[in-house]
Parts: structure tokens; sequence; C-alpha cells
């Protein structure tokens, strides 16, 4: 595009003596970013030109405030803004020019990138791109253009600064990240805020980016990062040497970003994954072993470890529970102790009220914790309020839209909810997400079931045999049904497993498994799947004689019906003895 071109899109902008307009370089929806000649310091800079509308919106006042705070941005590793103005009623500053190709081209050149800042407004995009030598792109709405490069180089001493924009309805959040010049992860911060007031939120972005490069210029530390709202304290490496508590938290957030990743049905990919979670985490602790997440964390770790058979079973979940309370005695002001202390309440010492007990401190110390609000859903859901379930889990998956367990937490409470369809879609985004994930699988194949789509629910079975190594199982499944139809076929191998398991609790205890369901709790499925309610329910008296604490979870946690379970007169006796009329 030609000077004469820009100055025919954009005929109201005439600028400064000072500067002579050469052409547009980027538009966006809330900017246009125009190359020019500075004539007073003799070099092409970019100039960002703020809409009507948002120049409006900002206020002169608000611009010189904001401009003051990525003014002050000035020491030895960041360039410091050219200058700034009105023109026109239109808001404008300087800025370095950085040249390169934009975030479009570079997206359909590499599918995927990596250090970008998504501005959605004027601070936080501004404050990355005086960073000298960022690869930057100063995106407004998402449909490319602003300024980008690699002026300078990660060789050259270059500081890399990496931001990300999440939108999810009103909510906003922001997560940025400083890189090294040998690319490490030096410091990350993220905050949460709305669309109704984005300035709050770039006001809380950029001064924390300020405050750090000040604290790295001066040497002091940092203690942005840490999640729990918490201050750290001073952490000490192996030297006796002071080092940032942000180093921690970072390798926190590795450990546990790794260790999300997890599936037992992943395959050696995902157990890769697990191994990187313990490597980062290790790495946490060894630098600060009283840091809160990081034991908990790590907690985590041996919990699912031992549960899938990677570590030795109970002396890993009794390192789980130790690690876990470490770390409630660290710090208890922490949303992701509290949520590992209700699992470990719910599935491992059968007291429910213990674990809403701590689901509802997560949830009080972190309303955004997508873990916390996921266990929310299960407590409402035990508890018999399953709409109320919904919109935890709901909320649960707006935090965090790219985890598959937290949208098949969603798919489960809507099960409960008796909303099969939309039960289907929230199961089929939990699959797409992690393919093959066996607990989605299983309950699409519910909600299927329910809504009479037997056919779709047969492949589903099918496909949950294979991934599960029960080829032979999967291949007379689908010879019954060719031979009888899809409903007889499923019931026959409904009876097949069944009688498996039945046989399988004549020498061991059904019972045993305290973390996921046990024999028993699948006897009483099948049984409940069959129709055989009289039966299902001497499963259900034989469980509660076994572990009475764990009867309300038997009855409210499993993805089937029990409703069918009241024909039987004991039902409703064992819940009055049971302290749990609420359920009848």
């Amino acid at each position: 595009m030609d000077r004469q071109t820009a100055v025919e899109r954009s005929p109201e902008i005439v600028l400064p003596d000072r500067f002579e307009l050469d052409r547009e370089i980027g538009r966006g929806g809330m900017a246009v970013v125009y190359r020019a000649h500075d004539r007073h310091l003799g070099r092409y800079v970019a100039i960002k030109v703020l809409s009507a509308d948002l120049s409006n919106t900002l206020g002169a006042e608000r611009f010189e405030r904001e401009i003051g705070l990525m003014a002050k941005l000035v020491n030895p590793g960041i360039v410091a803004l050219f200058d700034s103005g009105e023109v026109g009623g239109r808001l404008f500053y300087v800025m370095p020019l950085v040249t390169g190709e934009t975030l479009r081209m570079r997206l359909a050149r590499e599918q995927e990138i990596g250090p970008v800042a998504s501005a959605f407004g004027s601070a936080v995009a501004s404050s990355l791109c005086t960073i000298p030598g960022l690869r930057v792109v100063v995106d407004d709405d998402g449909n490319g253009a602003g300024a980008s490069g690699d002026e300078g180089s990660p060789a050259n001493g270059t500081t890399t600064i990496a931001g990300r924009v999440r939108r999810s309805g009103s909510r906003l959040r922001v997560s940025v990240q400083v890189m090294s010049t040998s690319g490490a992860l030096e410091w990350a911060h993220s905050a949460d805020g709305t669309v109704d007031d984005p300035f709050a939120l770039e006001d809380a972005i950029a001064e924390t980016v300020l405050q750090h490069f000040t604290e790295r210029s001066t040497g002091a530390r940092t203690t942005h990062g840490t999640r729990s709202g918490a201050e750290s304290s001073a952490a000490r490496g192996p030297s006796g040497q002071a080092t940032p508590a942000s180093e921690v938290d970072h390798l926190a957030d590795q450990g546990i970003a790794a260790f999300n990743k997890f599936a037992p049905t992943g395959g050696a990919a995902s157990v890769n994954h697990l191994h990187e979670a313990k490597a980062y985490l290790t790495r946490a602790l060894a630098i600060e072993p009283g840091h809160a997440r990081g034991l908990c964390a790590l907690g985590n770790w041996y919990y699912v470890a031992g549960v899938s058979g990677i570590e030795p079973r109970e002396e890993a979940l009794a390192r789980g529970r130790a690690l876990i309370y470490s770390a409630l005695a660290a710090d208890d002001r922490v949303a992701e102790v509290h949520c590992s202390m209700a699992k470990l309440a719910l599935y491992h010492d059968d007291d429910f009220y213990a674990a809403a007990r701590h689901v509802r401190r997560a949830v009080d110390l972190d309303p955004n914790e997508p873990e916390a609000l996921r266990l929310q859903s299960i407590v409402y859901k035990i508890l018999g309020r399953p709409d109320d379930a919904v919109s935890a889990a709901r909320a649960a998956t707006e935090r965090m839209p790219d985890s598959a367990a937290l949208w098949n937490a969603l798919g489960d409470s809507l099960l409960a909810a008796g909303r099969n369809a939309e039960a289907v879609d929230a199961l089929k985004r939990a699959i797409s997400l992690l393919p093959g994930y066996g607990p989605a699988l299983e309950r699409l194949e519910l909600a299927r079931t329910r809504l009479g789509e037997l056919d779709l629910a047969l492949e589903l079975r099918v496909s949950r045999m294979q991934l599960a190594g029960n080829g032979k199982r999967a291949d007379l499944l689908e010879r019954d049904a060719a031979m009888l139809g899809a409903a007889d076929a499923i019931r026959r191998d409904a009876r097949r497993e069944l009688d498996a398991l039945l046989k399988q609790a004549e020498t061991t205890d059904p019972f045993q498994d305290n973390v996921r369901r046990n024999a028993g709790d699948r006897i009483v499925s099948g049984y409940a799947e069959l129709g055989l309610w009289h039966e299902a329910m001497d499963w259900v008296q034989r469980g509660y004689e076994k572990r009475p604490g764990r009867l309300r979870r038997m009855l409210t946690d499993m993805p089937v019906d029990f409703r069918g379970l009241a024909v039987d007169p004991r039902y409703a006796r064992l819940l009055r003895v049971a302290g749990m009329e609420d359920l009848i």
C-alpha cells in the first residue's frame, strides 16, 4: 500500500509536522498502525492511531495516565516510548518500528506461533512493543495487522514477551510470560477481568510488567505469579543464594500443565507427560522445599501414578497423602491444596462432608480455579442439586476450555440432570480434546442409549472395548449386533461383563478400591443396566455394610440411573438408616 492509498483510506489523519506519513502497515478493529518518518530522529517509526470510538471511550485523561505508565518502562532493557498526543480527536502514540511479517502471514506460514501478544486494547500491547527486539504482534481484534518483527535476535540479547488473551463470554484472562535470551521461562503472570472494564485489566498487567523489569534491572526479587495470592517466602537454592520465588512458581506451573495432559488411556505419549511433570515439580521443590503448590502437585502426581500402576500403589498413595498434608501445613490459603484435600476425603476416606468443606474453601479462595469448580459440581451432584452441578461444571469449562476432564465433568452433570442431548455435545468436546478418553466415551455411550440412539451407543461400546485391549469381546459384540440388532447385542455384552465381575468378586474384595469405581460399584451398575433392581440393591446393601461412608457416592456419583432402585423397599429404609432421607 503506497502513501496515497493510505491517505485515501484515512484522510482525516493529519500528524504533527515532525512526522511524515509513509504508509499504513496494519489495521484492526481498535486502531490503525502507520509507518512514518520522524524528521527529528531521522528514522522510521510506527504510529498507532486509536479509533474514534476508542479515543472517545478512553478519553484524554485516561490516555495520558496509560501513556505515563508506559513511559515509566525505561531501564537498560527497555526502549522508551517516543511520543504521544491527540490529533483531530484521535489519540495516538509513537513506537519503534520493528520490521517483519504480520501475524496473518506468519500463521499462514507456520500454522502455530509462539511469542505473540494478542492485544485487546492499548496499554498491554504497547508495553510489550517497547521491549527492544521483541517478536511481538499487535493484533487488536484477532484479524491480524499491527507491527511485528525480529529486530535484534535471542543470540543478540533479546528478551521475548509472549502474551495470550482468552475470552469466555464476558470474562477475559490475560497471561504474560518473559523468556530469557536462552529461551528459558524467566517470569510469568496472569490476571482476570471482564470486557466491561478491560482497562482495569490493562492497568494490572502493565503495572506488573513494569514492576518485573524494574526489579530485574535493580536486582530485586519479584513475587508475582504466586497463584495462591499469598506472598511467597524467600527461596534459596543449593548454593544458598537467593532465588526469585517466581522461578519456583513457573516450574510448578510447568509441572502442573504437563500433569494435566496425562490420561491413563493416552498411551506412552501420555505417560511421558507424567514423567515430565515430575521432573519440573522435583526441580521446583529442590529450590523451595516448602512451596505449597509444588508439594500439592507432587502429591497429586503420586496419587495418579499409584492408581495407574506407574508406581507401587500403596506406597505411592501414602506418599501422595503425606505431600498434600505437607502442602496444607505450608500454606492453607492455596485453592489447589484444598482441592486435593477434598479428593482425599471423598475418594480415600469416604468422608463426603469433609470433602464438601474443602471444596467450599477452595472456591472461596479462588472462584476462578477450574478444578475447584469441577469438584463443586461433583459435590452438588452428590447432594442431589443437578442444576447447580451443571452451572459449576460449565463455569469450569469457561475458565479452562481446553481441558477434557472439565468437559467430561460437564457431561456427567448434564446426565445427572437428565439433559442427555446437551451431555452429548459436552462429551464429544471432551473426546475431541483427548481422543480415546475412556470416562467420556462411557458417558457418551450412556447418553446415546438414553436418547434411543442404540446404533451409536453400540459403536461407542465397541470402541471402548478395543481401546481397553478387549478386542475379542469387541468382535463378539459386533457379531451379536449383526445377528440380533444393537439393543440385544448391548444387553448380551452387559450380561457377559456382569458375569465376569461376579466371578472376580468370588476371589477378591469387590469394594477394596477406594479411588476409582470398584468391582462392587460396577456390579451394581451392571444389574441396573439390565433392569435387575433387586439384585442391584443386594450389592448396594453389601457395599454399605462394607463401607458405610461411601453409600452417598455409590448412589449419586456413578454414571448410571439408580432411580429404579426405589422399587425395592430396602432402598428407602437404607437411606433413612444412613441419614440420607434427602435422596428418597
